[in-house]
Parts: structure tokens; C-alpha cells; sequence
């Protein structure tokens, strides 16, 4: 493999670690903790995983999605408003704006389905609890629809973006990050690699290339030559993150 391809597989996996990482931030660090602050409670854990809070809030839960929601439309935004002058810069966008949205989506159908999690509310009466089920399931796929079509017409208008690499590595690259990060926290369990396991797996980016009509890899040096700028922040910005929301941070 020649080192222009090297270093384009090397930009696509950071560009899934990069956007995995403000995802999750969005959600426990800010989403979570950011608003439990503001609620006037205390931290006791905050991780890539696990957010916990003295006393507990349903309005601190529900914010960890909603603002993945919010920052997922404004990333939309950017991506309509603003050309870039970096070509990979775009794919990273593309990838933080989908990470975002799914993040969100599956944790309403997940609430749903299993009335737990973030967007989990207690009905004193049990036919409101269904309708708030059933409206979950509705909100969750929309959501998903929606960020299937809005990033189709953001790959059509560019040859280059139709190249299945720049959704298929970043992907896989993001699930194996998830896990790696939780492989940190202490005490290990199955669990916690099942949590973590949960992003990629609801992360539905396998179907984005029939939508999108992706074509494979060909391998082009002039088309494709990589970031190193992508590849070196990401290196530093995820070692730091394993050492940080990866440990886990007791307060």
C-alpha cells in the first residue's frame, strides 16, 4: 500500500475516533454534567459510559440526548452554510453530525423499548407511559430517516464523498474506540464493554451506503492523500480521553 493510502486510512480511522469523542463528550460531559451543575447538584462520576450525580435529575438525563440533537442540527447547519477549503475536513463534519444524531435516535427507541435510560419518565398513569413509548419509537426512526436524507444530498453533491471508505472506517474505527476507552474504567465488566458496545451498534452507518449509492475504494493517490494534521490530533485528543472519561472521573 502505497503512503497516500496509508495516511487516507489512517485520517478516516481518526476522523471516527475524533467524531466519537465529541459525541460522547456532548452527552455525559456537557449534555449530563454541564446541566447538573447548573441544577445546583454534584458530580460523583462522570465517564465515556457512565454519568452519576447527587441527587439524581430526570431533567440532567434528558439533556444528554437533546443536546446530541442540538449540536447534531447546528453541525447540519454548517455543513449547508460553509465550504471547506480541507477536503477531509468535510467527512469529519459529515461523521460528527451523524454520530450526533444517532446518538440521539437510539436513545429514544431504546427508552422505549425498554423503559429505562435517558428519556425514561415515570407516568403515575400507565396509558400515559404507552403514548410516551409509542412517541419515542416515532421521534427515533424520524430522526434516523431524517439524518439519512440530509446527509445523502450532502454526498451526492460531491464525487469524492461518495466513496464508501469515507462512512465504512470511521465507523468500525468509533466502535473499536468505544470500547478501548472502556477497557480503562475500573472495576472491569462485561458490562461496561456492553454500554460501550451500544454506540456502534445503533450506530446504523452500514445502511447510509445503499441510500447513498457509495461506490468502493479506488484507490487514487491524487484524490485521496490523508491529514496528518486529523491523524496527530487524534492520537493526542484520544489518549487524553482515555486517561481522563476513560479512567472515569470520581468527584
Amino acid at each position: 500500500m502505497k503512503s497516500s493510502n496509508i495516511l487516507h486510512s489512517l485520517t478516516l480511522i481518526f476522523i471516527g475516533v475524533l467524531a466519537y469523542i465529541f459525541a460522547d463528550i456532548v452527552h455525559e460531559a456537557i449534555g449530563h454534567g454541564l446541566t447538573s451543575l447548573i441544577l445546583g447538584n454534584r458530580i460523583t462520576l462522570l465517564s465515556s459510559v457512565y454519568f452519576r450525580s447527587q441527587p439524581h435529575s430526570f431533567i440532567t438525563d434528558a439533556f444528554g440526548p437533546l443536546l446530541n440533537l442540538f449540536v447534531g442540527i447546528l453541525l447540519l447547519i454548517v455543513l449547508k452554510k460553509i465550504s471547506f477549503s480541507e477536503f477531509y475536513v468535510k467527512p469529519l463534519f459529515i461523521i460528527a453530525y451523524l454520530f450526533q444524531m444517532f446518538w440521539f435516535s437510539w436513545m429514544c427507541i431504546y427508552a422505549a423499548v425498554t423503559d429505562s435510560g435517558d428519556l425514561a419518565f415515570y407516568f403515575p398513569q400507565e396509558k400515559s407511559a404507552y403514548v410516551w413509548r409509542a412517541v419515542l419509537v416515532l421521534i427515533g426512526f424520524s430522526a434516523y430517516w431524517f439524518s439519512f436524507q440530509s446527509t445523502s444530498k450532502i454526498i451526492q453533491s460531491s464525487a469524492k464523498l461518495k466513496n464508501r471508505t469515507f462512512y465504512i472506517i470511521p465507523y468500525w474505527s468509533a466502535g473499536v474506540a468505544a470500547l478501548f476507552a472502556v477497557s480503562f474504567y475500573r472495576p472491569f465488566s462485561v458490562e461496561n464493554l456492553y454500554e460501550a458496545l451500544v454506540f456502534p451498534v445503533f450506530s446504523p452507518m452500514l445502511f447510509l451506503g445503499r441510500k447513498s449509492e457509495l461506490a468502493d475504494w479506488k484507490r487514487k493517490e491524487e484524490l485521496y492523500i490523508g491529514n496528518i494534521t486529523i491523524i496527530i490530533s487524534g492520537v493526542v485528543i484520544f489518549t487524553v480521553f482515555c486517561l481522563t472519561m476513560g479512567v472515569g472521573l470520581k468527584l
